[in-house]
């Protein structure tokens, strides 16, 4: 079976290195004094961006510990909680209204995920160097081109590290905007603001199979009950519906639906907005009827059955669990990776066929490079960290042990040994701009450390009651007699195979990838 590989760049990757090691935290962290022209790859210069002191730049984009524990709502749950709702429309708004270059606005967060530099944190060992890490230059180690970590042992701790710093940076927005409220409701909506978390996307559930995108990520407008200027049913833009470019975004390409010339394959002018399943290459292109459509399709007849054998079957390892590319798993275990689940959640967002390059239909929530700054990133990662902390409850002995990560982030080399120790950067414990340190897997293990769970975790006194509710929130798919899926009219064939495909049916063979300029 081919496996989805979701990296959109050409990887000239090194044999392991003699003698390698597990990386751990490097005695400084030299920050990058490269210039910035405004062009993809967006760092924070040190002296000055638009007449803004370098010296202004700190380290604010610190990931906190401790306080109190709110639960982190699915986004039809969330809806019905108003002044919550008020508050999470405007604070992700505000997110978007920052400067670009600020490292706590939402392109900067957005653009760590797989764009270099953020916040000028640098391996001064790797140095900044696109063409050593964006697959042009073959003579050298490629790496992945931004802090993200897929196909890797650490995919599920960086992204839970990345969700909760926007999610943190959201609930300060929230408190801020709280104060701005009427004296007579300040009060109910500071207590909103406390409780504020990420909604949920859980594109696995039983609601999802049934309706499609909730009105809270789907609707292109929204109406706040009441808004900080007291003014109540006020209509507005929806930021969690589309994200607008501040400024041209990507680099030349050879065009939608087919292999990208490098390995940033879209461009987005300033001005334009993120789209869902577009029927076409015009990146404003947008048809919410078929978006619906794969969604639905997608969560009976692969995240449903998927889940369900994540959460009841055994793993050789917690690696085993949460990373497509790990050795040594039992059979088919790599198939209901969480990794693996997590593709099949952005190829139903963005359409089409990704076994290398796209076909058909196709947008930036499949590609690596663009994909975070749809405002749906952040929620179906929090619904990847929902699942693992559903399944850390029920396999509390496993973690991650140390194993080798050959694809390499932006700050990491390839072919590493990594272990729980590992940093996970740009994520700082403190705002020392000297002696600074990041954050490691052990520290986030519990997630409740970082301020928040899930209501399924809730109440929660035993593995035989969890696994009554995932029987209840995941078992509701059907088998055909030939032992595949089928919803809707459509039967798979090879279920897992077809789930890298549309809701306009199966394919025989999966498409041929892009070529490897690296393998001549």
């Amino acid at each position: 079976m081919t496996k989805t590989l979701f990296l959109f760049g050409l990887l000239c990757l090194a044999t392991p290195a003699e003698g390698e090691k597990a990386l751990r935290s490097p005695d400084s962290n030299k920050r990058n004094l490269e210039s910035n022209d405004g062009s993809f790859w967006s760092g924070v210069p040190e002296d000055s961006v638009d007449g803004v002191p370098g010296a202004m730049m700190k380290h604010t984009n610190v990931v906190t510990f401790g306080g109190e524990v709110y639960p982190r709502l699915d986004a039809e749950d969330y809806i019905e909680e108003k002044e919550m709702t008020d508050l999470l429309i405007q604070a992700w708004q505000a997110l978007e209204d920052r400067k670009w270059y600020d490292p706590l606005g939402s392109y900067q967060m957005s653009n760590m995920h797989a764009n270099a530099p953020y916040d000028n944190v640098i391996n001064e060992e790797l140095g900044f160097d696109i063409q050593a890490y964006a697959g042009v230059d073959c003579d050298r180690r490629s790496r992945q081109g931004g802090y993200c970590d897929h196909n890797s042992p650490l995919f599920l701790v960086w992204h839970r590290a990345h969700t909760t710093l926007f999610e943190q940076r959201l609930n300060q927005e929230a408190r801020a905007i709280a104060e701005e409220y009427p004296e007579d409701v300040r009060d109910t909506y500071r207590e909103a603001a406390k409780a504020l978390r990420i909604p949920v996307m859980d594109y696995g559930s039983v609601r999802v199979a049934a309706n499609g995108y909730p009105s809270l990520v789907g609707d292109e407008m929204m109406t706040l009950s009441m808004n900080k200027d007291g003014e109540t049913n006020v209509q507005v833009r929806n930021p969690l519906h589309s994200f607008v470019f501040p400024i041209t975004t990507g680099t030349d390409v050879t065009g939608l639906g087919r292999p990208p010339a490098t390995a940033n394959p879209l461009v987005y002018a300033k001005g334009q907005r993120t789209v869902r399943y577009p029927l076409s290459d015009d990146s404003q292109a947008t048809n919410s009827s078929a978006s619906d459509a794969t969604l639905m399709a997608m969560a009976q007849t692969c995240v449903q059955p998927l889940l369900y054998e994540l959460f009841t079957k055994p793993f050789t390892s917690y690696d085993c669990m949460g990373n497509e590319f790990a050795s040594g798993c039992g059979e088919g275990q790599s198939e209901y990776s969480l990794e693996r689940i997590h593709g099949f959640g952005h190829n139903s967002l963005g359409g089409g066929t990704f076994v290398g390059y796209m076909s058909g239909a196709g947008t930036l929530t499949q590609q690596t490079p663009l994909q975070a700054f749809d405002p749906i990133f952040f929620m179906l990662h929090a619904s990847m960290d929902k699942w693992m902390s559903m399944w850390q409850y029920l396999n509390p002995d496993m973690w991650i042990e140390p194993a080798l990560d050959i694809f390499g982030s932006f700050y990491r080399d390839v072919n590493q040994i990594v272990d729980e120790d590992t940093v996970l950067t740009p994520f700082w414990l403190d705002n020392d701009k000297k002696d600074g340190e990041f954050i490691t897997p052990a520290m986030i293990r519990n997630h409740m450390d970082l301020g928040y769970t899930y209501p399924v975790l809730q109440g929660v006194s035993s593995k035989e009651e969890l696994l009554a509710k995932v029987e209840e929130l995941y078992g509701n798919f059907a088998l055909d007699a030939s032992g595949c899926m089928a919803v809707g009219g459509i039967v798979l064939n090879e279920c897992n195979t077809c789930c890298q495909n549309s809701v306009t049916g199966c394919v025989s063979e999966p498409a041929e990838p892009a070529p490897n300029v690296c393998a001549a």
